[in-house]
């Protein structure tokens, strides 16, 4: 799904503690915010070259 800046939007799995990321493919990195906390902390992740399905849950704890 795309958003209005045309970004690649997905997200989490409702278990995690985690809402959403948005990436592109330029930078291959994912963004992970924890929303629980309200923090401003960001994981990062690299992507690799699965499926967006699989690879964006590629450490994620």
């Amino acid at each position: 799904m795309l958003d209005a800046n045309g970004y690649l939007t997905a997200f989490t799995n409702p278990e995690l503690e985690t809402t959403s990321f948005t990436y592109t493919t330029d930078d291959l990195l994912l963004a992970k915010t924890d929303a629980r906390q309200n923090s401003s902390t960001v994981t990062y992740i690299k992507l690799s070259a699965c499926p967006i399905d699989k690879s964006w849950r590629e450490g994620v704890e």
